[in-house]
């Protein structure tokens, strides 16, 4: 490599450096994206409701989860979790997933669920709807004592269970105005605690003097088993993987930046350096169909000649070839029943049809084909090939 490339090279990686040192000791804003991430302590990741667990449940053995429910099930197999949690967004299974959810709840699994929208997957399983509003969001218990307080959680969904007339359940909660909000519904041997208000159990609300205590009182329904409480965060941290140096710097804004500087602007010196010794690339042309050209010699050398009976033969052959390529009849006896047949099938007149195989029938039985007969056999069946052509 010349001096020049040194010196580029050299120039890209003090940038990114500088851009990097930058990066990482600007002021940071304020993250508000809605991760529930039981590893985020950005205002709505769930760092705070997590750590709380061991406190809340001293006897649980607490885990934290990222597989898929499948592959839990596998792990897990007859021993069931005393206590899962999920908090998010949205609760999204699919029938594999659900299937698996609630064969531990028929075993004994206390399943606590918070998303502002669930799945048809599950709310059919319980013949529940869920509706909304625009308004802001509040809540308030009904039951252990709990009862009185209005919890307010601005800039959420105001949505609520619509429950059947035969509903099993009970209702732990509503907004405030009758339309429940957290419920418990039995299977089996466990529960299921559905609960619409996830912000409720983020660190920004968590640690709000006003909504401080709604986490731990909707907890306080669980029971604190000698079993695992397992938090599912499969899909807010997704699958865990293996440390790479490569996942290390995607996981930091500033270096995942820079790696993608680099390789941008490396992407366009390749670039420019292709473009500029890029040799002419010469025109290769396309082999010339001379089949054709071929035909007509070989044609024109049997006409010279005056062989007019290789000619007629080899127009036969071509003919009946083609009848049976298209219309699949056999050729073998060209009788009365062939030429009605092959009338039918091609829609063609049945007396045309007879003309062509009557004069094929007579060169076949004649000894020398005059030039006559063969103009006929060719203007007859190059008629009669356009037609069966068209029709087909």
């Amino acid at each position: 490599m010349k001096l020049k490339d040194w010196f580029l090279i050299g120039l890209l990686v003090g940038l990114s450096l500088l851009y990097t040192w930058y990066e990482s000791n600007r002021p940071q804003s304020v993250n508000w994206s809605e991760t529930y991430s039981p590893q985020d302590k950005i205002p709505y990741g769930t760092y705070v409701t997590y750590r709380s667990l061991p406190e809340l449940f001293p006897q649980s053995r607490v885990r934290i989860s990222r597989m898929s429910l499948p592959e839990l099930n596998e792990q897990y197999g007859e021993e069931v979790p005393g206590v899962y949690i999920r908090i998010g967004t949205g609760f999204r299974l699919d029938a594999l997933e659900m299937d698996c959810l609630l064969d531990w709840v028929g075993k004994g699994t206390e399943a606590f669920l918070a998303a502002e929208w669930m799945r048809d997957t599950l709310l059919d399983c319980f013949s529940l709807n869920i509706e909304g509003s625009r308004e802001d969001s509040t809540s308030r218990f009904l039951f252990g004592g709990f009862e009185g307080k209005i919890y307010s959680f601005s800039h959420t969904r105001g949505n609520h269970f619509v429950l059947p007339d035969d509903f099993k359940g009970t209702v732990l909660g509503d907004r405030g105005d009758g339309k429940p909000d957290f419920i418990k519904i039995p299977y089996g041997q466990g529960h299921l605690f559905l609960n619409l208000n996830p912000q409720a159990f983020t660190n920004f609300k968590v640690l709000d003097s006003l909504n401080e205590d709604y986490f731990y009182k909707a907890l306080s329904w669980l029971p604190d088993r000698s079993k695992v409480l397992l938090w599912d965060a499969y899909h807010t941290l997704g699958r865990e993987g293996a440390h790479t140096p490569l996942r290390v710097i995607l996981s930091y804004p500033a270096l995942r930046l820079s790696l993608y500087l680099v390789l941008f602007i490396a992407f366009l010196h390749v670039l420019f350096r292709m473009k500029r010794r890029q040799r002419p690339i010469p025109v290769v042309r396309a082999p010339e169909n001379k089949m054709l050209g071929f035909i007509t010699m070989i044609s024109l050398l049997y006409y010279r000649q005056k062989d007019h009976s290789h000619l007629a033969m080899k127009r036969i052959d071509f003919f009946l070839e083609e009848v049976r390529a298209k219309y699949y009849l056999p050729t073998d006896v060209l009788d009365a029943r062939f030429v009605q047949l092959l009338s039918e099938r091609t829609g063609i007149d049945k007396e045309k049809v007879e003309g062509v195989i009557r004069l094929i029938r007579e060169i076949k039985q004649a000894p020398q084909v005059s030039e006559e007969m063969l103009k006929s056999l060719m203007k007859g069946t190059e008629i009669f090939l356009k037609q069966m052509n068209n029709s087909y």
